[in-house]
């Protein structure tokens, strides 16, 4: 059940980011659809999944299949290696377009993007070190 909450609280999380973003996008008076669309499926998604979870939190059923597959080995080292090959395909790329606008004279938003992969490897290191003390 705590998983089950914990999931809850991610899913309305984005769901706030999402509505958030829809505001923001709609007060600056910019309505780009990109940003409109994107915040407009943040926010239906989260929802669907809340929607299921409380379906599932009120069936003793569906509770303890969802238990179960919580638990699974082989599903949790698919969502594992998957989030990892996410993570390094992502930061890989965001490196080729950094690169590719250096080559276009856009050293600005090269430097941005470079700023985020490197970010983004930073917390990925700080996180596996917390996680191996952790665990």
């Amino acid at each position: 059940m705590k998983t089950l909450k914990t999931k809850i609280a991610w899913y309305s999380l984005f769901a706030i980011v999402g509505a958030v973003l829809f505001v923001v996008n709609f007060v600056s008076g910019g309505n780009n659809s990109y940003v409109t669309g994107f915040a407009a499926a943040m926010v239906a998604v989260a929802l669907v999944k809340i929607f299921r979870l409380i379906r599932i939190s009120k069936s003793t059923q569906l509770l303890k299949k969802f238990e179960i597959e919580q638990k699974e080995e082989r599903l949790i080292m698919l969502a594992e290696k998957s989030g990892r090959y996410t993570f390094l395909i992502t930061v890989l790329l965001e490196l080729v377009a950094a690169i590719v606008l250096m080559f276009l004279q856009k050293d600005d938003f090269a430097a941005a993007l470079a700023t985020v992969a490197g970010l983004q490897a930073f917390v990925y290191v700080a996180l596996y070190y917390w996680l191996s003390k952790k665990l």
